[in-house]
């Protein structure tokens, strides 16, 4: 008679265990899918933050690349104007520079 309530009571003892197990198993796939949403959300937080930023880099990068664009304009139109108002000038200091450029690639003469 001992011996079967003792078996009875490890019985109830394994399947105590066996629900405790099952309610571990639960909590953890439940805990995992917290921590995957928790992920997915900072996931998503980080990439808004590189969009914005990326969105003000693309911006800035525009802006300055007008500025240059409009620098190099009046550069231009500077430039024509000083070579219609004097030509010969012009033609002689484009071809003063020219030739010292080509004295300084000239490497037949360094041999």
């Amino acid at each position: 008679m001992a011996e079967t309530q003792s078996q009875e009571n490890v019985q109830e003892e394994f399947q105590r265990i066996k629900d405790d197990l099952s309610k571990l198993r639960a909590d953890i796939a439940a805990l995992t899918g917290a921590l995957r949403d928790l992920g997915l959300g900072r996931a998503a937080n980080a990439k808004h933050s590189v969009e914005e930023d990326l969105q003000q880099v693309r911006d800035e990068i525009l802006r300055r690349a007008g500025a240059v664009q409009d620098t190099a304009e009046r550069a231009v139109d500077g430039l024509g104007a000083g070579v219609g108002e004097r030509p010969f000038t012009s033609l002689l200091t484009a071809f003063s520079i020219g030739f010292v450029i080509a004295k300084l690639l000239d490497t037949r003469g360094q041999r």
